[in-house]
């Protein structure tokens, strides 16, 4: 399984609450065998990802597109606020 990470642009360097969900969710999926990317919605990461995880609910400037994207190229998503 295959899940592109979609987040805020400044996460890396504005680190809060979601970074640390982000960050802690790759972590335990990752010791699954699941394959994590962290990226943008485009149309190569949405060709590879099977599930869309979008987290920060709270810049909608980034997760509305980011679910829409998804939506349109009809992936699985999951939203955490």
């Amino acid at each position: 399984m295959k899940i592109l990470f979609v987040t805020r642009p400044d996460a890396q360097q504005v680190v809060g609450g979601d970074t640390v969900q982000l960050l802690k969710t790759q972590q335990g999926l990752q010791k699954l065998g699941v394959e994590v990317q962290l990226g943008v919605p485009d149309a190569e990461n949405l060709a590879w990802a099977d599930i869309v995880h979008v987290f920060n609910a709270q810049t909608p400037e980034t997760s509305l597109p980011a679910l829409q994207n998804a939506r349109q190229a009809g992936k699985k998503t999951v939203l955490s606020t």
